[in-house]
């Protein structure tokens, strides 16, 4: 007997918050009319907007930094198949500004057919994100949290008591966190409860553990002063500035004097506006550790940019990083130095979880016969063993203190290094959804989502 079909009305479902209206746009498809859909799937998103009872942004507003780029997606409560309703989308502008409409929770953008016995559930679930740009002369709204940006965030809309977790590393973490459509869909659908998850990127400063340490021990004077040393260095050399180096010298300070672990992190669910979230738990990277930072000559404080980056910028900012900077060699004890003082610094702030993401200890480019044409030691000329010199470092940290390793080598040899992590840092997707789930496997043992959940909301 075949199984009856029904067509489900689906609802926006209630959103409000205390002192605040909440606008909208209208809907962007994420898929077509007549598309099957999985429960939990990315269906449509719009942008919205917290305005006082006059329609304005009021400098109180929360969401201070990410007001242009509030999103919502809804997603799929069950299998089915999408009928679109044509009046959910209305284009062009009106699709992107959040200022046209209210949130009507009556609302419905869309229904489905479903099977019975299929679900109950009479409204789309919410799924939030928001970002900041890196100046808001970079606008893209072509489409969810597109653009530069400095720092991207999501987290699930339908219960509170979120963990918030953060990545700081390079960009082998990017599609971990961000997923194959950069909008985190892959590790919201597969956390066992309420993900808040920020991705704050390398591309402006690359986050060793001494830069980071530095960045969460300066002050609002002690930023301020580097602030004016470098607008001074930059702007007294002996070439005068130009795009490239404008450019560059505004997301380096910009993140010099900014600490991602410090920021203001509102949340909005379905129970309304949650207060400024703390960091529950830091993922970092041993391969955001290079052998050379770059130290202040005045100041001391330290910093780290990819060369490759260095080498697009202009003459200005890169004399200004030979001028006023000094190499500073680290040893593998050095590394392991700063990630313990980083660890209690952390712990200082509330942190309850540190992991670290380990490297690829192997290479298949290094054919070694002999080892005597080798001076120095092993580990400063061949990449490999210094990867497993510092894989050691992170299995002595973690008998001394409580972070956890992000086994990414065995991970690599397990599906194949040669396939899924070619150049050691670059992963193939199914490698990414394995350090994944990795990664949340061990939040879950560390009982990370073990936080009092207030119930969804019916």
């Amino acid at each position: 007997m075949a199984a009856l079909v029904t067509m489900l009305d689906l609802t926006l479902g209630p959103l409000t918050c205390d002192n605040f209206v909440i606008y909208r746009s209208g809907l962007r498809w994420l898929v077509s009319d007549r598309h099957v859909c999985r429960a939990g799937e990315p269906i449509a998103f719009c942008n919205i907007g917290l305005r006082s009872s006059d329609g304005k942004i009021r400098s109180t507003a929360p969401f201070p930094r990410e007001q242009t780029d509030l999103q919502v997606t809804l997603a799929a409560p069950m299998p089915g198949t999408l009928h679109q309703l044509p009046d959910a989308s209305r284009g062009g502008w009106l699709d992107q500004l959040d200022r046209y409409q209210h949130w009507s929770e009556r609302f419905i953008p869309g229904s489905l057919d479903i099977t019975s016995g299929a679900g109950n559930q009479s409204r789309w679930q919410l799924i939030f994100s928001a970002g900041e740009r890196m100046t808001e002369l970079a606008e893209d709204r072509s489409g969810r949290l597109t653009g530069w940006r400095r720092i991207r965030r999501a987290w699930h809309g339908e219960r509170s008591g979120h963990g918030t977790l953060v990545s700081l590393g390079t960009c082998e973490q990017n599609g971990i966190f961000l997923g194959e459509q950069h909008d985190f869909s892959e590790l919201l659908a597969a956390s066992p409860g309420s993900l808040h998850v920020i991705h704050v990127g390398d591309e402006n400063l690359v986050p060793a553990a001494a830069v980071l340490a530095d960045r969460m021990r300066r002050t609002a004077a002690t930023n301020a002063l580097l602030a004016a040393d470098m607008t001074q260095a930059v702007l007294s050399g002996p070439v005068t500035p130009g795009p490239a180096d404008w450019h560059y010298a505004g997301s380096a300070l910009s993140a010099l004097t900014r600490c991602p672990l410090s920021e203001r992190y509102d949340l909005l669910t379905r129970q309304g506006l949650s207060p400024p979230v703390a960091v529950d738990a830091v993922v970092l990277s041993v391969n955001a550790e290079p052998k050379v930072v770059l130290r202040h000559r005045k100041l001391g404080y330290r910093a780290y940019w990819h060369r490759f980056r260095v080498d697009t910028t202009g003459q200005a900012i890169r004399n200004w990083l030979n001028v006023n900077f000094e190499p500073l060699s680290r040893t593998i004890d050095d590394i392991q130095t700063d990630l313990r003082e980083l660890r209690k610094l952390l712990a200082e702030r509330g942190v309850r979880h540190v992991l670290i993401m380990n490297a690829l200890s192997t290479s298949g480019g290094e054919s070694i016969f002999t080892y005597a044409p080798f001076s120095q030691a092993l580990g400063d000329e061949l990449p490999s063993v210094r990867a497993k010199e510092l894989n050691l470092m992170l299995h002595d940290l973690a008998e001394e203190t409580d972070i956890a390793i992000v086994d990414v080598d065995s991970i690599a040899a397990g599906l194949g290094a040669a396939a899924h992590l070619p150049d050691g840092v670059h992963q193939s997707g199914p490698m990414q959804d394995e350090v994944r789930g990795e990664i949340l496997h061990i939040l879950e043992q560390r009982e990370f989502f073990a936080l009092p959940r207030a119930q969804t909301i019916s």
